[in-house]
């Protein structure tokens, strides 16, 4: 895709905020691989260092494309005040492992929630990164009439495919962001909701 977007005089942006949340021996491969210009990667805090709602990331790349990214930001973008900025800072330099800690965390739920959903007779991509979980449900045609039935009828709150553009329909997305136990009984509530 590199080469491709640099024959067209094209910047690839790589927007990839799971880059250290990966699980078991994968490593997610990073756009800024292909070397040259003409690539710029973004990355977040809210996933991999758990700083959700802080708003803090930043981009690495082509120095031209984050020379003028910073020209535009900085008149335009509101920046966090110093404290959030220097624990961002901290968080970056703490020790990889840490960062896989949090990563065990996400795959242990991925490990309970996606054998459930299966079991239900549901199509589930297994993630090699991610905190989240996509699932086609068969016969599903309407993911936004879905989605709310799920939550009125069994409390799940799910979201739902359309929410993420034509191709997302016939899918929901569920989010890691609970213990093994509570998405296994969230699984099963699913089980009963009608498509």
């Amino acid at each position: 895709m590199a080469a491709w977007c640099r024959a067209r005089g094209t910047l690839l942006i790589h927007d990839h905020p799971y880059a250290e949340l990966t699980f078991g021996d994968y490593h997610a491969p990073s756009a800024l691989q292909a070397g040259g210009g003409g690539v710029v990667e973004l990355h977040s805090l809210s996933k991999t260092h758990h700083m959700g709602g802080f708003r803090v990331g930043f981009a690495a790349g082509d120095a031209g494309a984050i020379a003028a990214l910073a020209r535009v930001k900085g008149s335009v973008d509101f920046h966090p005040y110093l404290g959030i900025q220097r624990a961002a800072a901290l968080a970056l330099d703490l020790p990889e492992a840490l960062g896989r800690q949090g990563a065990a965390v996400f795959q242990a739920r991925r490990d309970a929630l996606v054998p459930a959903l299966r079991g239900l007779g549901w199509t589930v991509a297994w993630p090699q990164a991610s905190m989240y979980a996509w699932a086609r449900v068969p016969g599903l045609q309407d993911s936004v009439a879905f989605a709310v039935r799920a939550a009125e009828q069994t409390g799940v709150a799910l979201s739902p495919g359309a929410a993420f553009g034509r191709q997302g329909e016939g899918y929901v997305r569920l989010a890691l962001v609970q213990p093994p136990e509570v998405l296994l009984d969230a699984a099963q509530r699913l089980g009963k909701v009608e498509v």
